[in-house]
């Protein structure tokens, strides 16, 4: 075996061991990247007392930030997302529900960052 050749045999496990990290902060890199996404999602309403309604023309839908990672978000279905407004403790009279990350139905590993009204165009 020539003297090249025997010193490319003692680089080997450098090289591999430096393959493997590479992969493996490329993995990490890929796996734990967050993405930012919107939606407009509509509303639920549930736990509506039998005796009341809706005077008016109620908000319909809300606009929906959602974080998380890029699997995660990349896999949602935007027709399974619902803002759920529990009504039951709704009184006669005027009645401001406010909205609440928790109101909003998402996948697990998926954050709601911020929700507010669409804007009127």
């Amino acid at each position: 075996m020539s003297a090249s050749w025997r010193r490319l045999a003692r680089q080997v496990p450098l090289m591999a061991a430096s393959l493997a990290l590479a992969v493996g902060f490329w993995f990490f890199v890929a796996l734990r990247e967050k993405v930012e996404v919107g939606y407009l999602v509509p509303l639920a309403f549930e736990g509506f007392p039998q005796r009341l309604v809706i005077d008016g023309a109620p908000l319909e839908a809300v606009y929906v930030r959602l974080r998380g990672q890029r699997q995660a978000v990349e896999n949602i279905d935007p027709q399974q997302l619902r803002v759920r407004v529990d009504l039951a403790a709704a009184r006669a009279g005027n009645n401001v529900v406010p909205l609440a990350a928790p109101m909003v139905v998402v996948p697990r590993g998926v954050l709601v960052v911020a929700s507010r009204r669409p804007r009127s165009t």
